[in-house]
């Protein structure tokens, strides 16, 4: 007994369709009523397929398929036929339920669901239609024999239904193959996924997916020509974006139990794709992209720019001709016209050694290009093309027409929509705000397919497309591959595309994959055996006595994660590790200054991005031409307060003095950053509140306070120098009422970066400096996650507690923003990590117990003993605290990655190491003075398309043997040939 749901669905408008398609969707009840629970799908075509045709037999034949429960696994397929004498019986046996006014009711209902299925059957199988049509493309095709897919018994097709926000039933089918994770197909325009699980080649996609264990998921969307009731409808790209990918990828996830999918998509299928990554409607669902065929930055051929120029779909429009009226001529002038144009174009586009004369063919070449190169496809393909191919709705060609005449992807109205701000002059589209958070979007793996001989869309539009997200996210793995003699859609459909293609394809997504392919595992591994052997696994783990008194555990939402144990060796020796202290102790190669030369030229300038945590700010002066006061100096990383810095208060003062008695030359100081240190306080001691260390400064109780307070005051004051005091990660906590507190009204305070501009009166350029103390753009000191609710431990990064750990011991040389360069090295020598950075963040963020050995393997370094998971770490001074086990739980890199994306993360990670060069390539400055890393150094390097000079002047803390402070000159008609400098000077101390 069958309980089902009929379905009837209209290609075309009203009781005029030609078409129908009936779906059953239900429930089977086995007679002898044990309860089982299966899922019945079916589906029957009643179509006209020539006219004085009734077709009694569309109407008497259903095809379904048996599964084990909805989404379940597919136990059966067949075809139900009836009889004639079976189908009266049928009809005579409709019921009509929850009538509750008897016999006649029942039967005014039953004539109402009579004239409704009557109604629907009329239009196709009167005995005569003008106005039928024979198939998608022409009604000369023959029926054909299809192959059984090659698939395993588990993978079988099983259709999952899902409907979109505005109520469009649609239809995902999957093909389970094994356990790597979800891979979502999404076809182009004017197909359907057919085009994937193609029977006329020997491996179509689908199989190929489903050999290499993929769980396979095809998707058809509201123009599929699978959905013939929603492809003549119209719609747009917008729509797709908005409705459409969104509802199916949750689906696809919802069933999974995946958090992101893998995606594979051709033509306008990926244009959407990216619209709805760049608009960031798809954030978070999406791993892995493979785009094929057309990407964000399309170029037409020859003859598709022509028709994007003279917007043909627009111009049949008006002409009233409709996407359908192509493959259907009715003999009037219009169609005679149509005609001609379409053996017109087919000529244009192929050449001699494409002998083609299948007017299908001709058809799909004057809609939409000319899709592949001929001899990529068998003839069993070629004699398909009707089966694969069909009509549109003329909206979403306008609006592809649009996007080919803009050159980017634009909202079916034009407005900017996913690129806003784009412009082929980089330093125009770096300067949009709006750019460049939406290219962040798409920080993700993706891979740019092509056909060198594409006759659709020009390679160098999908070539542009992925140098754009190179240089958006240079961190990010992005690869471009273009495939000899193929064409648009070959790489998909063609005969040898098994051989030529996929391979590559999945080569990619073997990457991403889940759970972990082998390249994954491999790289996780190593990483495993770094941290093993950079361990400490001395058995006896220091306790610190920690003062008993009423006090409250703290918890943060990380710390339900459960973490695992990883294996240690017997034979590590808890130690620091002083070979990589020698570069930061070790006297200086002092260079001489860097001539800052004068500018030729005027540029466009690049302003950094201010986030929430660290703020840009601009300050722009104008020099006298004849002051003689040009001199900036910038210090940094003073440490004043804590126990590293115990012996500045002598070298700072006479610093500062000599300041004082040059100060008729000195333009500005800037104090770059950890001039403070509040994060010094051992974990079995509470930590002082702002005011409590302001006072312990004013006092004189911390050596180098008084000094740097009376000096900064008289060169501010009484010698009218600008000063500038902008935060470090050691001083977060300062604002511009603490500042005032202490150097009074005429120190200006920089929460983030400033960039110092400056212009003589009579000059036009203007040079700028960018000062930064650095730590924003380290993994384990920055801010960043301040802006994600709780994202912070109790609104301080991972480094604040390394601090406290490394404040803890006697072995206590390094300030936390030192400690990743020594540590990480040792940890990471074993990961072949090049290229692959972004994985390795990927890897390391969705691996909590990896980041938990990890950050356990620097809390060590930063102890030098044993890790002891008991211990207690005091937060406040009202008694609260946290158990050090659980700091290991904070997922502060998988946060990073969902925040900036993981190649960004890996990109902090790569500074945290002393690693600048990738920080200094974003940089539009003609100078960068930072401090945070403690590497003294000055050198040209590569900023955003020019060199830029980088410096800095290293920490000023006890285990260093020299010191140093930056000098830098602006360029001046007052200096030799009008050039400046940079340098690093010896502070002689």
């Amino acid at each position: 007994m069958i309980s089902a749901i009929m379905e009837f669905v209209s290609d075309g408008n009203g009781s005029d369709a030609e078409l129908q398609h009936v779906y059953v969707r239900g429930n089977l009840q086995p007679t002898d009523n044990k309860k089982v629970n299966y899922y019945m799908f079916g589906e029957k075509i009643l179509k006209k397929n020539q006219p004085f045709e009734i077709a009694l037999r569309d109407l008497t034949t259903l095809y379904i398929s048996v599964y084990d429960g909805e989404g379940g696994a597919k136990k059966g397929q067949g075809v139900i036929k009836l009889g004639v004498t079976s189908l009266i019986k049928t009809i005579g046996s409709v019921q009509v339920q929850g009538v509750k006014g008897g016999t006649i009711e029942q039967m005014e209902w039953q004539l109402k669901f009579f004239r409704f299925f009557l109604g629907k059957m009329f239009p196709v199988f009167q005995l005569y239609s003008p106005n039928y049509t024979y198939s998608s493309l022409s009604g000369n095709m023959s029926l054909r024999q299809k192959r059984i897919l090659n698939l395993p018994e588990d993978a079988q097709p099983i259709p999952f239904s899902y409907e979109t926000e505005d109520g469009k039933k649609m239809v995902l089918v999957r093909y389970h193959g094994g356990p790597k994770g979800p891979v979502v197909l999404i076809h182009g325009l004017g197909t359907s996924s057919s085009i994937f699980s193609l029977d006329t080649i020997d491996m179509n996609l689908v199989e190929y997916l489903v050999s290499k264990k993929y769980d396979v998921w095809c998707m058809e969307y509201r123009v599929s020509v699978n959905r013939p009731e929603y492809a003549s409808q119209m719609s747009s790209i917008d729509d797709l974006v908005r409705y459409d990918l969104p509802a199916a990828l949750s689906k696809v996830l919802e069933a999974t139990h995946h958090k992101d999918t893998q995606v594979i998509a051709q033509g306008v299928g990926s244009a959407a794709l990216l619209a709805g990554l760049l608009s960031g409607k798809l954030k978070g669902k999406i791993r892995t992209v493979i785009s094929s065929g057309q990407a964000f930055t399309p170029q037409g051929s020859k003859s598709i720019k022509m028709k994007a120029g003279i917007c043909l779909p627009s111009v049949m429009e008006q002409l009233g001709v409709g996407p359908a009226d192509i493959y259907d001529a009715k003999g009037n002038w219009v169609d005679k016209l149509l005609s001609k144009c379409i053996k017109g174009m087919a000529n244009i586009a192929l050449d001699v050694k494409q002998n083609c004369t299948n007017p299908e063919c001709h058809k799909l070449i004057f809609m939409y290009g000319l899709q592949w190169q001929h001899e990529n496809l068998n003839q069993d393909t070629y004699n398909a093309i009707h089966d694969l191919f069909g009509i549109v709705n003329s909206t979403i060609m306008k609006h592809q027409a649009t996007i080919l005449r803009k050159e980017k992807l634009v909202g079916v109205k034009e407005e900017d929509s996913y690129l806003p701000g784009y412009s082929p002059d980089m330093s125009k589209r770096q300067a949009s705000e709006d750019y460049r958070h939406a290219m962040l979007n798409l920080d993700v793996p993706m891979c740019f397919v092509m056909g060198s001989k594409s006759q659709v869309l020009d390679p160098e539009g999908m070539k542009l497309s992925y140098d754009l997200v190179k240089e958006a996210n240079p961190s990010q793995h992005y690869e471009y591959l273009e495939f000899e003699n193929y064409g648009y859609i070959d790489p998909i459909i063609g005969q040898s595309a098994s051989s030529d293609v996929y391979p590559s394809l999945v080569k990619f997504l073997d990457m991403t994959a889940h759970p972990e392919n082998d390249l994954m595992a491999t790289l996780r591994n190593q990483l495993l055996r770094g941290l093993d052997d950079s361990k400490i696994k001395d058995s006896k783990k220091a306790k610190l006595h920690t003062p008993e008194r009423p006090g409250t555990e703290l918890h943060h939402p990380d710390f339900k994660i459960n973490i695992d144990s990883l294996p240690i060796h017997k034979d590590a020796k808890a130690e620091v590790n002083e070979d990589a202290l020698k570069v930061l102790t070790e006297p200086h190669d002092w260079q001489q200054p860097i001539t800052w030369y004068k500018k030729s030229v005027i540029k466009s300038y690049l302003l950094p991005k201010s986030t929430p945590a660290e703020d840009v700010k601009v300050v722009t002066v104008t020099l006298d031409p004849g002051t003689r006061k040009r001199d900036i100096y910038a210090i940094g990383d003073l440490h004043i307060g804590s126990n590293m810095s115990k012996g500045i208060e002598s070298r700072l003062d006479r610093f500062l003095q000599r300041l004082v008695s040059t100060s008729h030359e000195v333009h500005a100081l800037i104090l770059n950053g950890n001039i403070f240190n509040m994060w010094d306080t051992p974990v079995n001691h509470a930590p002082k509140t702002i005011d409590e260390y302001i006072q312990t400064w004013i006092n004189g109780q911390i050596p180098g306070a008084y000094t740097l307070i009376k000096n900064v005051k008289i060169l501010a004051d009484e010698r009218r120098i600008k000063v500038f005091y902008i935060r470090g990660n050691t001083d977060h906590d300062l604002n511009a009422d603490a500042i005032r507190t202490l150097f009074g009204d005429n120190v200006q305070f920089i929460p983030g970066c400033l960039i110092y501009e400056v212009q003589e009166d009579n000059d036009q350029h203007i040079y700028r400096i960018r000062f930064e103390h650095g730590h924003n753009a380290d993994l384990f000191n920055s801010y960043r996650l301040c802006s994600e609710p709780e994202g912070l431990l109790w609104n301080k990064p991972i480094g604040y507690m390394f601090e406290r750990f490394s404040s803890t011991t006697q072995h206590h040389k390094l300030p936390t923003s030192e400690l990743p360069r020594i540590a990480l090295p040792e940890i990471l020598k074993h990961v072949p990590h090049d290229n692959l950075g972004s994985m390795l963040s990927h890897i390391v963020g969705n691996n909590p117990s990896l980041q938990a050995h990890l950050t356990e393997s620097l809390f060590q370094k930063a102890h030098c003993t044993a890790f002891n998971v008991e211990q207690k770490i005091l937060l406040d001074n009202k008694g609260g605290f946290a158990f050090a086990g659980k700091m290991l739980k904070y997922q502060y890199i998988k946060r990073l990655n969902q925040l900036v994306g993981s190649g960004e993360t890996y990109s902090m990670l790569q500074f945290s190491t002393g690693d600048v060069d990738e920080f200094v390539g974003y940089c539009d400055e003609d100078v960068v003075v930072m401090g945070h890393t403690g590497l003294k150094m000055c050198s040209n390097k590569l900023g955003l398309g020019h060199q830029v000079i980088y410096v800095n002047g290293g920490s000023w803390t006890d285990g260093n043997k020299e010191f140093a402070y930056v000098r830098v000159k602006v360029p001046s008609n007052l200096q030799p040939k009008g050039n400046g400098l940079v340098e690093l000077k010896h502070a002689h101390m």
